[in-house]
């Protein structure tokens, strides 16, 4: 018994090192492919996060600040006619575009809109960009969208 004990002790010696020696080339292999990979990689930096500069960012604000919305307000304002409903307005006070959501009632009270802010001074590149009838709603108004850039 103590024979047969011996060389079950001798057995599992011999298989722990032959997989200690499979686990030890594994490991060398992915070392070297871990060099490799380092290697092809160009020494890098220490990034820091990027923060905006605080004196741009305050120019910034202050550009749409200094921006002068009542000159679009007003021009708006000026050729609201009847059968017109500006749903919304959105504007960027930097590029002077905007970009108006209106409903109408008729398809030639929207050209008659589009054509009255061609018309008027102080906007430029006025684009009908696209319109739909509004199906869901009961009396199933025309909405449409127009582009615009503003200014002196």
């Amino acid at each position: 018994m103590a024979w047969l004990l011996f060389a079950a002790g001798i057995a599992l010696a011999v298989l722990s090192m032959y997989r200690y020696v499979k686990a030890e080339q594994a490991l060398a292999g992915e070392r070297a492919i871990a060099a490799s990979l380092t290697a092809k990689r160009p020494a890098s930096k220490v990034e820091r996060p990027i923060r905006p500069n605080l004196a741009e960012v305050a120019t910034s604000d202050r550009e749409q600040l200094d921006t002068p919305w009542d000159a679009l307000f007003v021009r708006l304002e000026q050729n609201h006619p009847k059968g017109i409903a500006l749903v919304s307005l959105e504007a960027n006070g930097r590029k002077r575009e905007a970009t108006l959501t209106v409903e109408a009632k008729k398809p030639d009270v929207m050209l008659d809109y589009v054509e009255k802010l061609r018309n008027q001074h102080g906007l430029a590149a006025v684009v009908l960009s696209s319109h739909e009838v509004r199906i869901d709603d009961p009396q199933q108004p025309l909405r449409f969208v127009v582009r615009l850039r503003w200014g002196a």
